[in-house]
Order: C-alpha cells, then structure tokens, then sequence
C-alpha cells in the first residue's frame, strides 16, 4: 500500500542517505501513480526517541518513550486536530527542521553504484541506461525533495517550533509547507496552538496553505483585512477543498469591519 515507517536519529542521518531517501520516494511518488484517491497511499510514519508525558487534554496522562509524526495524523488521534497537536508537539524541533535540508542529488552511499542507479530509476532511465552518469540536476530530484519537505512542514509541531525561530527559518517552513500535494485535513487555532503568531505571520502562513487541502479549520484569528484578504486568496486556488470552517473571526473594529 505504499507505506513507510522511519526511525529518525537526533542528527537526522536518514535525510543524507540515498537508500532511505529511495524508499521515501517509491512511498511518496511511485505508489501514487495512477491513483485518483491518494488519501491512505503513500503514508509516511516518522519516528524518534524522546522521553515525555502525553496529555490528550482528556484521559490519563501516559509516559511515553518516542514520538511521531504521521502524515493526516495517527488513529489514536481520533481526528481531532487538538490530540495530533498534543502528540506530534513532543517532537524535537531541531530534528524537523533538518528535513528542510533534504536533497536527493547530494544524498551519499556507501557504494557509488548504488547511488548512480538509484539517481537514473528517479529520473525514469531505463534498465539499459541504468549506469550512466545521472544529471546533477532533475525536475524529479526537485519533485522528490519538495515532497518529502512538507511531509515535515505540515506537521503542526513543525509550524509551531518555527513560530519561535527567525524570520529566514520561518519562511524556509512556509515554503516547504506550500509545495504539499498530499489531501490533508488542517486545523488552526490562533487563541491556542498558534496564540504567539503576529498578524505578519499568520498572514504569510495563509499565503502559504498548500493548495491541495481537502478540509480547513480556522478558528480566533483575530488579524484584520490583510490576513482575511490573503486567506480568501488562497481558498480560491484550492484544487480539492470540501470543508471550510471558520469560527470566531475578527476583520476590523465596529468602525472599520467588513
């Protein structure tokens, strides 16, 4: 079914190997060939160990030794968008963002041929020309790359540790998170989850919503015109929107509201 799970080391080793970024690939990109409905094709499960206490908000709090992130959430999240946020926000930030830096021309091997045939099967060679030099530059590779970053950049817990980074790290996140392409449900709170945003950012994160949602919750953005202008936007190139919701939304003062 073009499932993949990753066990994520601290220093982010995975996203420098040419084998683990060609698994990647034949989950993300080769399974969904051909597919009209994608939603449970090409899922990607990451993992990473980390010590920390989940609280669901409801329920007993558990102590718990690793922690994932999985793309449109885990089962034990029961879709609600507040469970996924407080489990996937455990995961360490500075591991996320080094998905950021993912680049399937440069990933090593420690066999060259290795590296050369897995280069020419994402390009399409066939098995004839599987030994030649690959290109040092390929749609595909900027294809595969993109991809793979917004797995990461979708995940709330990689927008929420950006939050707290500089402005350059912010839109690298952003930019990433834009290239998506998988039907993904997302959520935002900005009186809770996002509560630290500035009108600036949450403006630029509408800009940035990756155009392939399927369903969009907003809830409290309190940000005026622009935001609301950048979000009206965005929702008109949206290729598979089904649901929109928003609740609690504030354009102006009584004077100057629309």
């Amino acid at each position: 079914e073009g499932r993949t799970i990753t066990i994520l080391d601290s220093e982010g080793i995975v996203f420098t190997r040419i084998w683990c970024i060609y698994e990647l690939y034949l989950t993300l990109t080769d399974s969904q060939e051909g597919v009209t409905d994608d939603s449970e094709k090409g899922l990607w499960a990451v993992y990473t160990a980390k010590k920390h206490t989940y609280d669901p908000d409801f329920g007993a709090k558990q102590e718990r030794e690793s922690v994932g992130i999985i793309s449109g959430g885990s089962t034990s999240d029961e879709n609600y968008a507040f469970r996924t946020t407080a489990r996937e926000e455990h995961f360490p930030y500075d591991v996320i963002s080094k998905a950021l830096n993912i680049s399937v021309e440069n990933a090593e091997a420690s066999v060259n041929d290795d590296r050369v045939h897995i280069l020419n099967s994402i390009i399409g060679k066939s098995t004839a020309d599987i030994n030649d030099p690959p290109p040092k530059t390929h749609d595909k590779y900027t294809e595969l790359n993109e991809a793979l970053k917004s797995i990461f950049a979708a995940s709330q817990a990689s927008l929420r540790g950006a939050v707290k980074d500089t402005d350059e790290k912010w839109m690298a996140m952003l930019v990433a998170l834009s290239k998506g392409t998988k039907k993904d449900d997302m959520t935002f709170n900005f009186e809770s989850e996002f509560s630290e945003l500035t009108a600036t950012r949450a403006t630029q994160l509408m800009s940035h919503l990756p155009l392939t949602i399927k369903k969009l919750d907003i809830y409290d953005a309190n940000f005026g015109s622009e935001f609301m202008e950048a979000l009206i936007q965005q929702v008109g190139k949206f290729k598979n929107l089904e649901f929109l919701t928003l609740l609690g939304i504030k354009v102006g003062d009584e004077k100057g509201g629309q």
